[in-house]
């Protein structure tokens, strides 16, 4: 309620919501919690400054207060050459968004744009991705062919390969950490065709076959806008443009916006969207948090009445609620396996395009560094990391 705007049902996003950090008289609505640090400054899009919280109840193994750094800073530049220019110039210690979701050798050639001879670059999990279909405000949606269409229209192997470097394109599991819960790669040509690569140039056509089938042999147009949720920065220009590409190249046509936070459950509530295209954590405690969460009632991207998909959602999410409740880690892992195969129907309107890996330059006088295993939409979990006198 402290962030509420003067117009909660207006169209423009600065009038239903207001984001204020502290100032003089400490009254900034973004300061509330008990956690290492608390806000001393927010310029929204720009910049935020944390300070270390005095009463942080953590302690490490020694009894020392925690956490060690007396604050930190956060600078948001919106211009990627720009962001990428100050990590070269050393003015940033690491990069965040661009520079962490770049492909290996694009990462590899910015500590080489530098000065740093000590500056290196760091692969780990990134998470998981989907795709949710809206037909409750976009109608061609509400046709299964339609649905197919944009089910097979797109070519996540080669996004990803193009983005990334590679990774696993339309799975709900991660099968290179959990490879006993997730289909072999055989019966995904079966149950997922469209995950050939092999088959690709037939399946496009099939898409475009979809489309006409459906009434538009000239394509349509989106009513509503494509959103990339909470990861406007990284990715964004990577893989969720060329994933608009291979929707455009079927006939399926719509632009691409992004939206953050807060504003964008905001908008996914409103129905503001034709195509939603989430990103989440991958957190690497066990198979369970491989799935694509986002099949479930209880996920911010389809628990919401504007796509509530029925009985597929409750059948899935008992499915998933039984297979954690399971304790044999065969039993467990078939399980997984017939969720995955259940959602594989073609027709529903929410679906996968796969998991990938993220590489981040740092520079070296970050020491012993190492992300805590989850990416959570281009913020950080950090699990170590020491910073030398020449960090500043």
């Amino acid at each position: 309620h402290l962030i509420i705007g003067p117009d909660p049902d207006s169209e423009n996003v600065d009038e239903r919501w207001t984001f204020i950090g502290l100032g003089d008289d400490e009254s900034g609505t973004l300061s509330m919690g008990t956690g290492a640090f608390y806000q001393t400054q927010h310029i929204q899009e720009e910049l935020m400054e944390m300070k270390r919280y005095e009463g942080y109840w953590k302690k490490d193994a020694r009894g020392n207060s925690l956490p060690y750094l007396d604050g930190w800073k956060q600078t948001q530049v919106t211009d990627g050459t720009r962001r990428l220019a100050r990590f070269v110039a050393g003015t940033e210690t690491f990069t965040i968004g661009t520079g962490a979701g770049m492909h290996p050798d694009e990462a590899q050639d910015l500590c080489d744009a530098g000065q740093d001879e000590t500056c290196f670059t760091l692969r780990f999990p990134h998470g998981y991705f989907a795709q949710v279909l809206n037909p409750a405000t976009t109608p061609q949606f509400e046709d299964d062919r339609i649905v197919k269409a944009a089910r097979y229209a797109n070519d996540m192997q080669v996004i990803f390969d193009l983005s990334y470097g590679g990774r696993l394109g339309f799975t709900w599991m991660d099968t290179q950490r959990f490879p006993d819960a997730g289909l072999s790669t055989e019966e995904k040509k079966t149950v997922i065709p469209w995950s050939d690569p092999a088959q690709r140039a037939a399946y496009v056509q099939t898409a475009k076959d979809l489309v006409a089938e459906a009434g538009y042999p000239d394509g349509f147009d989106l009513p509503s806008p494509i959103y990339s949720s909470g990861l406007c920065g990284g990715s964004f220009l990577d893989q969720y443009s060329r994933q608009v590409d291979a929707l455009v190249e079927v006939g399926i046509r719509g632009e691409l916006e992004c939206r953050e936070g807060i504003v964008a459950n905001d908008e996914l509530r409103a129905g503001r969207f034709s195509i939603e295209g989430p990103g989440d954590s991958i957190f690497l405690l066990f198979a369970g948090y491989s799935l694509v969460l986002d099949a479930l009632l209880d996920s911010p991207m389809v628990g919401n009445a504007t796509y509530r998909w029925g009985a597929p959602q409750v059948t899935v999410d008992a499915m998933y609620r039984d297979t954690v409740r399971t304790a044999d880690d065969a039993e467990r892992n078939a399980k997984y396996q017939d969720i995955e195969r259940f959602l594989a129907n073609d027709t529903f309107t929410v679906f996968p395009s796969g998991f990938s890996s993220v590489t981040l330059s740092a520079h070296g006088c970050l020491k012993n560094y190492s992300p805590g295993g989850t990416w959570n939409s281009h913020s950080w979990s950090f699990e170590r990391a020491w910073l030398t006198e020449e960090c500043h």
